[in-house]
């Protein structure tokens, strides 16, 4: 054996401190692991601890396979423990002590896999050697915790039948790339300690970690970016199922509105034409079970009422109210009564005629309520008369007032709630969200009205929508539970994970051969003392160079310095001295097209035109960049400035521009500001200018400034267009300088005049940013301290 072959034996006795120091380890890495855990919290993309189970038995054989189990058990026990009573503490139990006893038997498996297929020697020598262990300890041995930890959340019932696939792929993968990955690590450092080898342990180690931060940031942000997917589609279905709502609610208003119409226009409406106008209506509404018109019938009319509705084909009528077990009977005498004259359909609703509406709280309150409001009114959820069982229904009633303002009658729909919520409910069912609607009493309490009650657990997409469903308060508690989000996620975001880690782990097996060859040159250089004093004498030599090296970087870093400050001199320098030659190009370009344009080719005046336009373009480039240049804090004056002033300025600046394009400006009531006018101005001054600029052609401008406070106390200022709008992955590169988005000869301009901007905004401490829809227009949007 050579003399520093690493102390990876399996034979040496492990006590219980390194039983300890394991079930720490591999809780602390497992809480890592678990910050890319699916819920319900189990199963992980990446599970480090297995690679320091699986080291730590190699290196100290199976007897700290105790301490595996207990930090396995530590970890799943906080998960899922319950401690609501004795009975479910002791129902928590099972299910760690199942995934602990996995954990502790992969771990000794894998090494007792490694040692039979490849033995008690150094580990890190033999690259085919270095393949086989983890190829064994991982993908190979890690089969086994994640069949007997999925099957146990499968048996415990959470876990459904058709997610077993992808969290028993996640959990082998987990832990498959955690040997890969983590094992390594704990190896190479099992070696001897010094400071020679500490610079090669972190040399191997340094780069293993740095891979593995990268492939984890770039899971974390294709994972969010998966999220924000699911989050849109979820948001964009609930959205869609509250407009549908709202549309057939609004189709129930405008069939009222149009009731209470034709029974002004017809002041004694009768039986069949109201009958007729109402079928029209109905058949065009969705959760509406009839429509009637209840008319206010004085005590002293009541019995020439009740003949008037017998003459028109209803012998049985009479105002009737419920009795004491829920029957009617004629109803008592009162003041005034709210009769159902007519309703639609009529066959099977020959109970609703003639009831008094008036004669029951619920009812009488809707009707006061729809008096008052002088719009549709919904009731609380009411016993329809036609019913008697059921309390999902309601009344949605509509008042009629005659010419003097008093109330002669209702329209009133009666609606099934839950035909009304479940008409427009098929697009949520195909996306699996749930739906649970609560009223909201005027105490702040809730009532489910419909659906189950909001179970979002950990994990699940959950949003809450009010809606006022004529004058009722209703919140629309939508949820998409995590078990549909798990199997309905994408498979690239797991697969680029463990395409990242299988790489990770390739580069740790390199790194593995690489320290261990390490050893194996050291332990041969010390058995060959004068080859050591030639390799002393080489390494003073490069030492030597290194200093050079460094020497020199240091001075070439000097000239950087230097270099950089003649930079600057030469941006603001350029941006003056180049005007003088090129205005002369500029005038004697001009010269000689004058003197010489009818004795020049053709050719050759187009060349000078060439000139002239570069020239022009050029002094444009130069005096923006001159103008950059000029803004920096040592030129910067910061007073009180009314914004007002500053749009009036740029206005002034751009008064032509304004005029020959017929702008529309609109200016709302601006703040006053903290910052410097000037520079103020010129803002305003290139946002309102590339308005105007970027334009469709034949299409007027339209711009529009406004303002108002946030809550740290700064202004959002905004100047919007109806210009052509920016591409949505342009908006971050527009302020970048001179990044144009269209060529000169479509759209002129230099590049510079948003990069302006964003430095303007700086300097006062603010932000600017752009939000923009291609063909509608773009909202330019900066912050800007309060004076």
């Amino acid at each position: 054996m050579l003399k520093h072959t690493p102390r990876f034996t399996g034979r040496q006795p492990a006590g219980l401190l390194e039983a300890l120091l394991v079930a720490l380890g591999y809780y602390l890495s497992g809480r890592l692991g678990l910050l890319l855990a699916i819920p319900p919290g189990y199963a992980t993309a990446v599970w480090p601890a297995s690679g320091i189970a699986l080291a730590s038995v190699i290196l100290f054989g199976n007897r700290v396979a105790v301490g595996v189990f207990a930090g396995s058990f530590a970890i799943n026990i906080l998960t899922g423990l319950d401690t609501s009573s004795a009975t479910a503490l002791l129902h928590s139990l099972p299910l760690p002590v199942a995934i602990g006893l996995g954990a502790a038997l992969q771990a000794v498996v894998g090494a007792a896999l490694i040692h039979r297929m490849v033995g008690y020697h150094n580990l890190l020598v033999q690259e085919l050697e270095v393949v086989w262990m983890l190829a064994l300890g991982g993908p190979v041995a890690c089969t086994i915790n994640a069949s007997i930890g999925v099957g146990s959340l499968y048996l415990k019932g959470l876990i459904p039948a058709d997610n077993l696939l992808i969290n028993w792929w996640t959990w082998w993968v987990g832990d498959s790339i955690g040997v890969l990955v983590f094992a390594p690590l704990v190896l190479i450092w099992s070696l001897k300690p010094g400071q020679p080898w500490r610079r090669q342990q972190l040399l191997s180690t340094l780069p293993l970690m740095a891979m593995f931060a990268l492939v984890v940031w770039l899971f974390m942000f294709v994972s969010a970016g998966e999220q924000n997917r699911l989050r849109a589609r979820f948001d964009d279905s609930c959205q869609d199922y509250l407009t549908r709502f709202q549309r057939d609610l609004g189709n129930d208003f405008q069939a009222l509105h149009a009731l209470t119409a034709f029974v002004r226009e017809n002041s004694d409406p009768r039986r069949a034409p109201f009958e007729r106008f109402a079928g029209s209506q109905l058949d065009l509404l969705a959760g509406v079970r009839s429509l009637s018109w209840v008319p206010l019938v004085p005590d002293a009319g009541r019995q020439a009422f009740e003949q008037s509705m017998r003459a028109q084909g209803m012998p049985d009528f009479a105002i009737r109210e419920f009795d004491d077990q829920g029957g009617l009977k004629a109803a008592a005498r009162r003041p005034q009564y709210a009769p159902v004259a007519y309703i639609v359909p009529d066959a099977g609703y020959e109970r609703v005629r003639g009831f008094d509406d008036a004669s029951e709280a619920l009812r009488a309150a809707t009707l006061l309520r729809a008096r008052q409001s002088g719009q549709p009114t919904a009731s609380p959820p009411i016993t329809l008369v036609q019913d008697s069982v059921t309390r999902h229904g309601m009344l949605i009633a509509l008042a009629l007032n005659d010419t003097g303002g008093s109330t002669i009658g209702y329209a009133i729909a009666v609606v099934r709630t839950d035909a009304m919520i479940e008409a427009p409910l098929g697009g949520l069912a195909r996306q699996g969200v749930r739906l649970g609607i609560y009223e909201r009493a005027a105490d702040g309490s809730e009532s489910l009205l419909y659906g189950e009650k909001d179970a979002a657990a950990k994990g699940s997409l959950r949003t809450v929508l009010p809606l006022n469903v004529a004058g009722r308060i209703w919140q629309l508690h939508f949820w998409q539970p995590a078990e549909y989000l798990l199997a309905h996620r994408s498979w690239a975001v797991w697969t680029l994970l463990a395409g990242g880690m299988l790489f990770t782990g390739i580069l740790g097996m390199f790194l593995l051969v690489v320290i261990g060859r390490s050893a194996r040159v050291e332990m041969l250089v010390e058995e060959r003392t004068a080859a050591l004093a030639k390799a002393y004498s080489l390494l003073e030599q490069e030492a030597e160079r290194s200093r050079q090296l460094e020497l020199e970087a240091r001075h070439h870093s000097g000239e950087l310095t230097a270099s950089n400050l003649e930079l600057e001199q030469f941006a603001y320098v350029a941006s003056h001295d180049l005007q003088a030659p090129l205005r002369n190009i500029g005038s004697f370009a001009s010269l000689l097209d004058r003197r010489y344009r009818d004795q020049l080719s053709e050719e050759a005046n187009e060349f000078l035109r060439f000139i002239r336009d570069s020239v022009a373009e050029l002094q444009g480039l130069i005096d923006d960049l001159l103008q950059l240049s000029r803004v920096s804090p040592q030129n910067r004056q910061l007073a009180p400035v009314p914004l007002a002033d500053a749009v009036h300025r740029a206005c002034e600046h751009l008064k032509q521009t304004l005029e020959e394009s017929n702008t529309e400006l609109t200016v709302a009531p601006l703040p006053e500001v903290l910052g410097d006018v000037r520079l103020l101005t010129q803002l305003f001054q290139n946002l309102i200018g590339n308005a105007v600029k970027f334009q469709a052609p034949g299409q007027r401008p339209q711009v529009k400034i406004s303002a108002e406070r946030q809550d740290n106390g700064d202004w959002r200022c905004e100047v919007a267009d109806n210009g052509i709008g920016i591409a949505a992955k342009q908006l971050e590169k527009v302020f970048q300088i001179f990044k144009r988005l269209h060529t000169s000869d479509k759209y002129p301009g230099t590049g510079i005049g948003l990069a302006l901007c964003r430095k303007i905004v700086n300097l006062h401490g603010g932000r600017i940013w752009v939000e923009s829809t291609p063909g509608v227009g773009s909202r330019f949007i900066f912050t800007l301290p309060a004076a």
